[in-house]
């Protein structure tokens, strides 16, 4: 076993404290250009750890391990400051400048000033919880910040921030810092919006790192109320025909299918994804069409303004409307188009993609595909569906053996023209003159 994993395994997932103080010596080695220097693969070494933690407390009940025991004991609770209360004096209240006296105002002109100036008036913008309770964490001792669930999750983000920029230009372990980033690092993270300008690097960057960023954006989208701008165009540059050969192909249409599965997107954007799909079908792998397929089934039976893409009689055989080299979406034309590519489908060498593709010439009765059951077929599965499927029926076949051999034997003086006459040797026949 490695030392790094037996450290791993046998302190750093156990002890909370010893997990404390790990992210917090992490982030003062990173931020070190001379401890960088003496040690050149810490980067490397912390990002290992960090993508196998897979036991950050997610409720202060959880924490309850301590290699130290004396910092098991609960720490005294921190002392809450009092508030300032509003001065009392009440010549400074209602008194004049000079003697104290209260003034002789009358009460309803008073009140009556009070609601129309109000309606200028600013509310007084307020701390809010999380924010002070961060400015109180900050003021505890290390015993009780041990025992503090905020003051885990304010380590724990402050050594992923400060390992980012130290991977950012490696793509090996800039994908592995991707493949957990949206699962295990963004729930126990504070203002996970921080990672914004990082994850919107790899998704511009494209390829297999943008794809794995998607993940993490959508997190950040869903979850915490990201405004990313342009984000469908983005999505929309994703699909070329090498995102039908990645390793990551699967989890790219997992994502696709939740970012397109709302019902207020506009047609004309759809109908962009579907055409672009649909043209990328021409030269896709078997494995990947039968992905494609039911993908546009779903959404074309979610969205039925798209209908008319299956049957275009407007459109002339030799002209396509769609711009397949626009980048937005959303200017496509796509939907003055038709899904001519998936009917040529039909004629497909492989029974199952040529099946699967007369699915749009009937009726849009069946239910939705559950793309689960599309997502991992490769060619060793399709090959191995081809050859345990049961034969019902003999296959037609195109010559008729007979039971003479093709090369009989020849008797010594017999003419051979004659001989391939009388015996149907074809190969013989085709070598008399």
């Amino acid at each position: 076993m490695d030392v790094r994993d037996k450290f791993l395994e046998n302190h750093l997932s156990v002890h909370d404290d010893l997990r404390w103080f790990f992210f917090r010596e992490v982030v003062l080695i990173l931020n070190s250009e001379r401890l960088r220097e003496q040690s050149p693969h810490v980067a490397d070494n912390v990002l290992y750890y960090l993508e196998k933690l897979t036991t950050m407390p997610t409720d202060p009940k959880e924490i309850n391990e301590f290699w130290i025991k004396e910092l098991s004991k609960a720490p005294p609770k921190p002392k809450a400051k009092g508030k300032q209360g509003k001065s009392s004096n009440s010549s400074t209240a209602t008194g004049d400048s000079n003697g104290g006296e209260p003034m002789d105002v009358e009460e309803d002109s008073g009140e009556a000033a009070e609601d129309w100036t109000k309606f200028f008036d600013e509310e007084e913008t307020k701390p809010s919880d999380e924010r002070q309770a961060q400015v109180q964490v900050a003021n505890l001792s290390i015993h009780q910040s041990l025992h503090s669930l905020l003051s885990h999750r304010q380590q724990f983000t402050a050594c992923w921030l400060s390992l980012l920029p130290h991977i950012a230009s490696s793509s090996t372990l800039s994908s592995r810092a991707l493949g957990v980033l949206h699962r295990g690092v963004l729930p126990h993270l504070i203002n996970p919006v921080r990672l914004m300008d990082w994850i919107g690097g790899c998704v511009d960057f494209g390829g297999s790192i943008g794809l794995l960023a998607l993940n993490a954006l959508f997190t950040l989208i869903r979850d915490h109320n990201l405004d990313y701008p342009d984000f469908y165009t983005r999505l929309y540059a994703f699909l070329d025909r090498n995102v039908l050969h990645l390793k990551h192909r699967a989890r790219f249409f997992r994502l696709t299918e939740l970012f397109l599965s709302s019902t207020h997107l506009p047609s004309t954007l759809l109908a962009s994804f579907v055409k672009r799909l649909s043209r990328l079908s021409l030269s896709a792998p078997p494995a990947a069409i039968v992905m494609i397929i039911p993908f546009v089934y779903n959404i074309l039976k979610r969205h039925p303004s798209l209908m008319v893409m299956i049957h275009q009689p407007r459109i002339d055989q030799y002209t396509d409307p769609f711009d397949p080299k626009e980048p937005s979406p959303l200017l496509t034309n796509a939907i003055a188009s038709s899904l001519w590519e998936l009917q040529a489908q039909t004629e497909h060498y492989l029974a199952s993609v040529s099946t699967l593709a007369k699915i749009f010439s009937e009726a849009f009765t069946k239910p939705s595909y559950s793309m689960e059951d599309f997502l991992d077929h490769t060619y060793s599965t399709l090959f191995e569906t081809e050859v345990k499927r049961k034969i019902r029926h003999d296959p037609a076949m195109a010559i008729e053996f007979k039971k003479e051999t093709l090369f009989p034997p020849r008797s010594e003086g017999e003419d051979v023209e004659n001989e391939a006459q009388l015996t149907g040797d074809v190969v013989a026949q085709l070598w008399c003159f």
